[in-house]
């Protein structure tokens, strides 16, 4: 089956690779104004403003702030009109003396006043709230404080928080941390930067838990206490990390980050062969790939869609549209061979589902990548078995990059067509990245279930859980007509005179789930039942507002008539 599919792909192999090349570099001089949007990120515990020296100076404070230039700033230990500080407000007064947006977020009560966090922007914040991070008794409160900013230079709107973690115990700061990622991981696919003082040293038990397989320190090799974090999903470069060596302003040193937001074209242009020995090498790697991952290919119910096995015992992913839940289905695994099988669970955000055989194995299967893995500009490369099982034809690979990704969806250009539904987008490694689920609009802009997400819900799905379970029955909405708005849906329309919702409004929170495109808030929709009420978070006219809407049934012209 094999050796037919290389033999024709080879021959047009060099000519899509060569056309990728120079149409790439053909752009190169716009790309290179592209990944200069930058960003100058401060972290700087100020003691409550007091010195080493025992004196509460604001001037040389704020000129020790505006001498480093930076674009936001994290600010720990800051006290609004405690008795300590004569009753200053500490984060409005640096807000004014650096010319700079401010807000403050308070850890707990302190000396007549509260006792925070602060944080500075040069750019407008559109939306800030505190939340309170776990403690002990008999031990200090801390909270995160997180602000939205809205550059102006190119780099897209991003999510800052700002923290101080305990001082006093490992065990609370563990628990901190895992506040802090949960708190991050709910922020959808805007970019996320996390800052401050962690009182945690670089290795310690903290500090490897809150990275994890997601983060990265963007202080180091400088890192001690102090920290600029970045997710590894976020096309950030870190340019340079500046320690100002000063320990007379405050107790703590203030360390500065400079970062550069890589847009997507600059991320595949550096990912771009730039010799022929590179492209023959790129074509090399393809061809292993694809025969190490082949057989794991299974078509599902005739040729209604398929999946990919991901275990020698017969587990399969594929996508939640083409398994349905709980359905009885038949697979045919690359020999021809079929076998009765069960849909299990599903995480339909990210329309992806596990289905089980059995049968004698072991059977061919995949090795799936890891979280934070996959990269905006990777190669990466399609199969499926559009419409069935073929022996003469075999599998059907296409080659592409990945042009997007956020939690529950990853873009690719990789061409798919009617059946791929459910099969497999992999990288060059051979390793699964993605479930197909759509074709997209243009016809080089497909979706796929990242595999982020499929394993973030790998147990769920196994114990059969659907996520969300579908509630309602019959056709419910909001009575509006939306659009994907990318992120969020934007209405474009209201039916209904006393809607809280206005025409232009861009729905991006439904109850507790972040929405990112039409797709989620369908699925968000269908998780609820009529006459439900649901908290909607909603942008308009730049503004934040907080909606109660009911869902109401969706009669149709001919119901209507027929009534």
């Amino acid at each position: 089956m094999m050796p037919s599919i290389r033999t024709r792909y080879s021959r047009w192999m060099c000519l899509v690779l060569t056309s990728c090349w120079m149409a790439v570099f053909s752009g190169t001089k716009g790309l290179a104004a592209d990944a200069e949007a930058k960003l100058r990120v401060l972290t700087y515990n100020i003691h409550h403003g007091e010195g080493t020296d025992r004196k509460i100076d604001y001037r040389r404070l704020s000129e020790m702030i505006s001498s480093l230039k930076p674009d936001v700033v994290a600010l720990q230990e800051v006290d609004v009109k405690t008795s300590r500080v004569d009753g200053v407000d500490q984060a409005t007064l640096l807000g004014e003396m650096t010319a700079m947006n401010v807000v403050f977020g308070a850890a707990m009560p302190f000396s007549g006043g509260h006792y925070g966090e602060a944080i500075l922007s040069r750019y407008p914040i559109s939306e800030e709230r505190s939340y309170p991070l776990p403690f002990n008794f008999g031990q200090e409160p801390r909270a995160v404080l997180r602000a939205t900013i809205e550059p102006d230079n190119g780099v897209p709107e991003f999510v800052f928080l700002g923290t101080h973690l305990c001082h006093q115990s490992e065990e609370n700061r563990l628990q901190q941390v895992k506040e802090l990622r949960r708190r991050a991981g709910d922020e959808g696919q805007r970019p996320v930067i996390l800052a401050g003082d962690f009182n945690a040293r670089p290795g310690s038990m903290p500090m490897k838990s809150m990275l994890g397989d997601e983060w990265i320190d963007a202080t180091a090799p400088q890192s001690v206490i102090d920290y600029v974090l970045i997710q590894k999903s976020d096309r950030w470069k870190v340019t340079k990390v500046t320690t100002v060596d000063d320990l007379v302003v405050s107790d703590h040193r203030p360390v500065l980050v400079e970062l550069t937001w890589v847009s997507e074209e600059a991320a595949q242009k550096e990912k771009t062969p730039t010799s022929i020995a590179a492209l023959e090498e790129l074509e090399s790697n393809l061809q292993k790939a694809i025969a190490s991952v082949e057989k794991s290919i299974v078509s599902i119910n005739g040729g209604m869609g398929g999946g990919v096995l991901v275990s020698p015992d017969g587990y399969v992913l594929t996508a939640a549209h083409v398994s349905g839940y709980g359905r009885e289905l038949s697979i045919s695994i690359a020999d021809g061979a079929r076998y009765p099988g069960k849909s299990l669970g599903a995480y339909r955000f990210a329309d992806t589902a596990m289905v089980k055989f059995d049968g004698e194995g072991p059977f061919s299967f995949v090795p799936m990548a890891d979280i934070g893995e996959t990269r905006v500009g990777d190669w990466c490369f399609a199969l499926g078995h559009p419409g069935g099982l073929d022996d003469k034809r075999g599998v059907v690979a296409r080659l592409g990059r990945v042009i997007s990704k956020s939690d529950n969806l990853l873009r690719s250009d990789c061409k798919i067509i009617g059946g791929d539904s459910g099969c497999a987008l992999f990288n060059l490694n051979g390793e699964l990245i993605g479930i197909h689920s759509r074709i997209g609009r243009p016809l080089d802009q497909n979706y796929h279930a990242p595999i982020d997400a499929i394993r973030r819900h790998w147990d769920a799905m196994k114990a059969g859980d659907v996520i969300p379970s579908e509630r309602m029955r019959g056709r419910g909405g909001f009575g509006v007509s939306t659009m994907d708005a990318n992120p969020g849906v934007r209405v474009v329309k209201v039916h209904h005179e006393g809607s809280p919702l206005r025409k232009g409004d861009v729905i991006r929170q439904f109850d507790d789930h972040m929405i990112e495109d039409d797709w989620e808030y369908l699925v968000a929709m269908s998780s609820r039942k009529i006459d439900e009420t649901v908290r909607l978070r909603v942008r308009r006219q730049g503004e934040w507002i907080e909606l109660d809407v009911k869902v109401e049934q969706i009669v149709t012209k001919t119901e209507e008539t027929e009534e």
